[in-house]
């Protein structure tokens, strides 16, 4: 939700894209943004600026048969950030490596890292912004 509370983002995860849908009721002023990957979670960069999105890289069949029966989803993913002011979207941090962290579903910044958790990897992966 935005900070003023007049709109919030949807992770529209199937098609790639993110919706800012207004909460005043009215649908003229919604905007979609199409995104490099599936968003699964939404955070506020730390700055409260941007949104960070988190989530895969891959077709939404493979991502949900890999999560469904593999231990460690190799599925790969990246991390954007939105600006809701122009819709501009930008990639901040992408897989190093699928087959040590695979699936990532979440981002956060805490300080000069992005802490990116993962829905299979058992871990938690910290990177240096």
């Amino acid at each position: 939700m935005a900070p003023d509370g007049s709109w919030c983002a949807v992770a529209l995860w199937r098609s790639g894209s993110l919706l800012l849908l207004p909460l005043d009721g009215s649908t003229s002023d919604e905007r979609v943004v199409g995104l490099p990957l599936l968003p699964d979670n939404l955070t506020w960069s730390e700055d409260g600026r941007h949104l960070l999105v988190a989530g895969q890289c891959a077709d939404p069949v493979r991502v949900l048969t890999e999560h469904s029966t593999v231990a460690e989803s190799r599925v790969p993913w990246a991390v954007a950030r939105v600006d809701p002011d122009t819709l501009a979207v930008e990639v901040v941090a992408r897989d190093p490596d699928p087959q040590d962290f695979g699936c990532g579903t979440t981002a956060l910044e805490v300080g000069e890292e992005l802490w990116i958790g993962s829905s299979r990897a058992g871990a938690l992966l910290v990177l240096t912004l």
